[in-house]
């Protein structure tokens, strides 16, 4: 696996990521009125234009009341970054894993079907299921970012939903943004408590990598924790990075 190859790429699809993103000259942002959190995908500022742009995106969001993640990876530059939106405010939380998994060569078992009860969501209406299981996990809460999705954008996107005994108890999603089809990103993977350590992670993520195999993407990728880390890694996922989440709050100027 080339890595350096392969994050060249990445930040190519970063920049240009899909139809609901804002590309602006050094930074690629979405602020949606509909949603109550805003992103940034991607920036390349020069170093005498960073904190301008900084205080820029802090405005636009600001205007919407809205909070927002910028996402920084360990290459990005400059390599002051994290460092400025930390003195203006960011709070960083804790380093993901960016693990990678090429899509065309992938273990056979991950080509079975899942020993799970997994159904794929394609209406709000059963998206009351995706919620029960959001809301009920700590450090989740309400996804409005995946429901304005399946309102505005549901190609874009496939959520999952795992059930035990036809209860919802595990939820995850894959997003096909990508322009060129080459990166297709594994998100919101949460379980109840009580239904951890049984699997059902494992059969939400062999269904989304089946699903991205089958619109034809070369890689999925995840920004995993360190709960989740060892699980791909034996799913085949390589880490090939590291990720910070950069959160900006308005009452936290």
């Amino acid at each position: 696996m080339n890595t350096n190859h392969i994050l060249t790429e990445f930040d190519r699809e970063r920049r240009n990521p899909g139809d609901c993103w804002h590309v602006l000259e050094f930074i690629t942002h979405n602020a949606d009125l509909a949603c109550d959190f805003g992103f940034v995908s991607y920036s390349c500022f020069p170093p005498d234009k960073l904190d301008m742009g900084i205080k820029e995106q802090i405005e636009c969001f600001s205007k919407l009341n809205q909070e927002f993640e910028w996402k920084v990876f360990e290459h990005d530059k400059p390599r002051d970054l994290r460092e400025k939106l930390v003195n203006f405010g960011f709070i960083q939380g804790p380093p993901e894993a960016f693990m990678i998994v090429d899509l065309k060569n992938l273990p056979s078992r991950l080509i079975e079907k899942p020993k799970h009860d997994i159904r794929k969501l394609n209406t709000l209406h059963e998206f009351k299921d995706y919620e029960k299981v959001s809301i009920s996990v700590p450090s989740s809460g309400y996804d409005d970012w995946t429901r304005t999705q399946l309102e505005k954008y549901p190609d874009t996107l496939g959520i999952y939903v795992a059930y035990n005994e036809n209860m919802p108890v595990s939820i995850g999603r894959v997003e096909f943004e990508s322009q060129t089809g080459v990166f297709a990103g594994l998100f919101r993977g949460a379980t109840l408590p009580e239904h951890r350590r049984k699997g059902f992670y494992t059969s939400l993520v062999i269904t989304r990598l089946q699903e991205a195999c089958k619109r034809n993407y070369q890689y999925a990728y995840v920004d995993a924790l360190p709960t989740s880390e060892p699980i791909l890694t034996k799913l085949g996922f390589t880490r090939i990075s590291t990720s910070y989440p950069m959160i900006w709050k308005p009452n936290k100027r």
